[in-house]
């Protein structure tokens, strides 16, 4: 990822990393305004097509990549090609960078986590880097945060991290309110939903909603209410 999230991988709508006169073969107004632009927000046609219209679904037609890693259609095969191939071309570059000095290979995210296809064609074309996965862990992983599934006594070591993004973005928002605007335009309540206990947070116009995923116990929310003053 670089100034925006389209740099790097391919992903299920974005681009990834392309040639950057690639969309001027796609249409000639890259420039123009996209049908989603309004008054407020100016989304040009390439930003439309490099964030919305590209990416694994633009080959496949579906963004469902469990679908695509198990599906022997050629158009699946080839978006998962791909991303195998751009993944481990950055794993080469990075070790280089890093002279070798590698301490783990790490699978997170959705897709890392849950595709044990992926994980293992990408180590074996990692082997060359000294990557050894123990395949029995890799297709039964320890219901862990961080699960260990290389071979026993080889480095650098194969790992997945289970992320949350969600939670995390949830986190921050509540422990550090000030982030969020002024103080003063802070106002917090704690609700039930679904029964569920959650925390609202209202800056301004923004509200952000942060249920019972994060604070279970009604006396953390009580608590979190002392942090936010």
């Amino acid at each position: 990822m670089g100034l925006t999230p389209l740099e790097g991988l391919p992903g299920a709508t974005r681009s990834g990393s392309v040639d950057p006169s690639l969309v001027f073969h796609y249409t000639h107004n890259a420039g123009e305004p996209s049908p989603y632009s309004s008054k407020d927000m100016h989304i040009s046609t390439e930003e439309d097509i490099l964030n919305k219209r590209s990416g694994w679904k633009a080959l496949t037609g579906t963004a469902d990549f469990g679908q695509i890693a198990s599906s022997d259609d050629p158009k699946c095969r080839l978006a998962f090609d791909i991303l195998v191939d751009r993944i481990v071309g950055y794993v080469g570059t990075y070790f280089v960078s890093l002279e070798g000095k590698v301490d783990a290979l790490v699978f997170a995210g959705g897709i890392g986590e849950k595709s044990a296809l992926l994980r293992a064609t990408i180590t074996q074309k990692c082997r060359c880097l000294g990557f050894y996965m123990d395949v029995t862990k890799n297709d039964s992983p320890a219901n862990e945060v961080v699960a260990d599934i290389g071979e026993q006594g080889h480095n650098p070591r194969i790992l997945i991290c289970r992320t949350d993004e969600q939670y995390e973005m949830a986190r921050q928002c509540v422990m550090n309110p000030k982030d969020l605007g002024h103080r003063n335009n802070l106002t917090s309540r704690v609700g039930f939903g679904q029964g569920a206990t959650y925390r609202v947070l209202q800056v301004e116009n923004l509200s952000i909603g942060i249920t019972d995923y994060l604070f279970k116990p009604l006396e953390d929310s009580i608590a979190i209410t002392e942090v936010l003053g």
